[in-house]
């Protein structure tokens, strides 16, 4: 049986612990292996990069379909060249989260719908 879980956030810097604190409460600490940890940190970076790079209004999307688990974090900004991995941006700030995402994520992607983009990743869990 599939559940789902959608939530909006601010663009506040406790989002992505509120985020991680949903995750758990979906996922019921069943998870075995540290899956739940890998899940945390994408749902952590995922939220995290919305909240510095994005706008609002900002939607946090969780669907669990065992052992699939799929994360969505939306914005108000649509612009995909924002999205990078693994670059410095002119502020010397480091996108080395998208890279732990790749690393953990068995998919992951970006993608525009309208006047908004959807980062995305996908795990398993048992």
């Amino acid at each position: 049986m599939s559940e789902h879980l959608s939530i909006g956030l601010a663009a506040d810097p406790t989002s992505p612990a509120k985020a991680r604190a949903e995750l758990r409460s979906l996922l019921d600490d069943e998870c075995i292996d540290g899956q739940c940890a890998v899940a945390a940190v994408v749902v952590g970076e995922l939220v995290a990069n919305a909240v510095r790079h994005g706008r609002e209004p900002i939607e946090f999307d969780l669907t669990l379909d065992r052992p699939s688990l799929r994360v969505e974090v939306s914005d108000g900004d649509a612009r995909l060249d924002r999205v990078t991995v693994g670059t410095t941006d002119r502020n010397g700030r480091s996108a080395r989260g998208l890279q732990l995402v790749a690393a953990l994520a068995s998919a992951w992607g970006v993608t525009a719908r309208g006047a908004r983009k959807t980062v995305w990743a996908e795990l398993l869990v048992s």
